[in-house]
């Protein structure tokens, strides 16, 4: 089993502004590997069958990548091209829109809140393929309701030339218990997953597409013939994680009830979190914060419709006491 502790950090440098969990880690025994060989394009044997056997599919349906991102472009590289819409929740994770402009797909947005006739309309266009569901939300921390995710499947049904992306990255940080994947509802899609969030190792770049086989055979293709094979030694160690890594959120959750206090206590607005690690502080003081020395990501950046700043809370106490605190006093400064 791993030996999970608190990573001490330095109290010099306030960074709030990465997706990495860093409250805990986890120390690796060396492992006895073999790496001669190329290793297999769909992915190491013994990696597929772990996430198969916990995901409760056939092992067909699984497709290894390099990290939840690798995943999402080769699928809007297999089933995108130039004019297609491509349907995108906002405020929207910034390499989704990169990666779908870069093929010469039209980006729309869709309200993260979920407005169901709003995403009606947009499905019912001829023109649109693909539909990206990002829950746990990623920058907000909202969810999907189980009555959404039906239905938005049911909608997708009346439209059988849409495909969904559900990018369940954040997954094991909903601290409700309650978001629902549209995996439930409908196959007619892809779950996307990666090692990186619950598992701490986002270094070693791995994750996987889950998906019907058929949906899963021109990925295959594209992936053997542009990425190949993923490292062995990557593989290896996501397997043996899988195997002996039990992760629970309540740290992450206490991480964000105290920066929410913090907030609180100062009457700053944010969206409240229900998920992910980050807290979404409504100011418009993105400069000054930077200027301060405290490193956070300016919303303008995930196009939202109104000014935020996106904070991370998975850093240890003394850091979070420090920066949200700090944050909050120049936004108190700024609004006088």
């Amino acid at each position: 089993m791993f030996n999970l502790i608190c990573k001490p950090r330095s109290v010099k440098s306030i960074d709030l502004s990465l997706g990495v969990p860093q409250r805990l880690s986890a120390k690796l025994p060396m492992l006895d590997l073999q790496i001669g060989d190329y290793a297999n394009p769909r992915g190491a044997s013994e990696l597929i069958g772990e996430i198969a056997t916990r995901r409760e599919v056939s092992e067909k349906q699984i497709l290894i990548t390099k990290g939840a991102i690798g995943a999402i472009d080769l699928i809007f590289r297999s089933y995108l091209k130039a004019g297609d819409i491509i349907l995108l929740p906002r405020p929207v994770f910034p390499p989704f829109t990169y990666l779908a402009e870069f093929l010469g797909a039209r980006v729309e947005f869709y309200n993260s809140q979920i407005d169901l006739s709003e995403i009606e309309n947009k499905l019912s266009n001829p023109r649109t393929k693909l539909i990206l569901l990002n829950f746990p939300h990623n920058p907000t921390g909202r969810i999907l309701s189980r009555t959404n995710a039906k239905n938005i499947a049911n909608l997708m049904a009346k439209n059988k030339r849409v495909k969904f992306i559900s990018d369940e990255v954040y997954c094991d940080f909903d601290y409700t218990q309650k978001n629902t994947s549209i995996r439930a509802f409908s196959e007619e899609g892809f779950v996307v997953r990666s090692m990186s969030k619950s598992f701490h190792a986002a270094g070693i770049r791995i994750g996987y597409i889950e998906a019907r086989e058929e949906l899963l055979k021109p990925i295959e293709t594209l992936a053997e013939s542009s990425v190949g094979a993923i490292s062995s030694v990557d593989q290896a160690i996501a397997t043996h994680l899988l195997k002996n890594f039990l992760f629970s959120p309540d740290e992450y959750k206490k991480a964000r009830n105290l920066a929410c206090e913090i907030l609180d206590n100062n009457q700053i607005g944010y969206i409240y979190p229900y998920s992910g690690i980050f807290v979404c502080i409504k100011t418009e003081c993105f400069q000054k914060v930077d200027e301060s020395g405290i490193k956070v990501v300016d919303g303008k950046r995930f196009h939202g419709s109104e000014p935020f700043i996106r904070a991370s809370f998975a850093v240890p106490d003394e850091i979070i006491r420090q920066g949200f605190s700090k944050i909050s006093q120049i936004i108190k400064n700024g609004a006088q």
